[in-house]
C-alpha cells in the first residue's frame, strides 16, 4: 500500500501533467476549440482522471490564473502595502506582467478571447487587494465607501493595463505616468 507522501508526489505530479498539457494546447488552439479530450491525450491520461481534478476547462482555466496572478502579487505586494499612488503602479505593474506571462501561454491571437475567461478574476484580486490597502489608510472610513473606491480603481488599472496592451507603448512604465498626474488628482482628493 503507498504511503500518504507517494500519494502526495503523485497527485501533484498528475495536476501538473493536466496543466502544462493545457497550457501548451493555449499555444496551438483557441480557448474555445480545446476539448477535454485534447487535454486528457496530451496530457496522457483519462478523462475520469481530469474530472478528478477539475470539473471543466472553464475551472482549469480559472486556477491557472489564479495561481499565476496571485504569485505575481505575492513577488510583488505585500499584506503591510498602504494605499498610494505609487502602490497603485505596483499593482498596475504586476497585471501588465501578468498579462506579458499570459500571451506567452497563449497564443498570440488567442489572448483577447481568453481576457474573457480571467477578467472576473482579476477584477476580484485586484479589487481585493486595494481594499486591504485603502483600510489600511483609511480605517475610520466607512466600509462600503472604501470598497466602492477599490472597485473603481481596479477598473481604473485594468482599463488602463488594457489599454497599454494594445497601445504598442514602449513600456508600461511609461505608458501609465502619462496618466499620472490626472490619477492622483483624483485620489489625492479623497478623504
Amino acid at each position: 500500500m503507498p504511503h500518504q507522501d507517494e500519494i502526495d508526489i503523485r497527485t501533484k505530479r498528475t495536476r501538473k501533467l493536466i496543466i502544462t498539457a493545457f497550457m501548451e494546447l493555449l499555444h496551438e488552439k483557441t480557448f474555445d476549440s480545446i476539448r477535454i479530450a485534447d487535454i486528457t491525450n496530451k496530457a496522457t491520461i483519462n478523462r475520469a482522471t481530469f474530472y478528478n481534478y477539475f470539473t471543466d476547462k472553464y475551472q482549469l482555466l480559472d486556477t491557472i490564473t489564479e495561481e499565476t496572478l496571485l504569485s505575481h502579487f505575492h513577488k510583488n505586494l505585500t499584506d503591510d502595502d498602504v494605499f498610494s499612488p505609487d502602490f497603485v503602479k505596483k499593482i498596475y505593474l504586476t497585471l501588465t506582467d501578468f498579462h506579458m506571462n499570459m500571451s506567452y501561454i497563449c497564443h498570440k491571437n488567442h489572448f483577447d478571447e481568453l481576457s474573457l475567461y480571467t477578467s472576473p478574476i482579476l477584477r476580484t484580486e485586484i479589487t481585493n487587494t486595494l481594499l486591504k490597502a485603502i483600510q489600511l489608510k483609511y480605517p475610520q472610513e466607512d466600509s462600503a465607501r472604501l470598497s466602492s473606491l477599490a472597485a473603481i480603481i481596479s477598473w481604473y488599472i485594468i482599463g488602463l493595463s488594457y489599454e497599454w496592451k494594445h497601445s504598442k507603448q514602449p513600456s508600461a512604465e511609461e505608458f501609465f505616468n502619462q496618466f499620472r498626474e490626472d490619477y492622483e488628482r483624483l485620489i489625492l482628493n479623497f478623504g
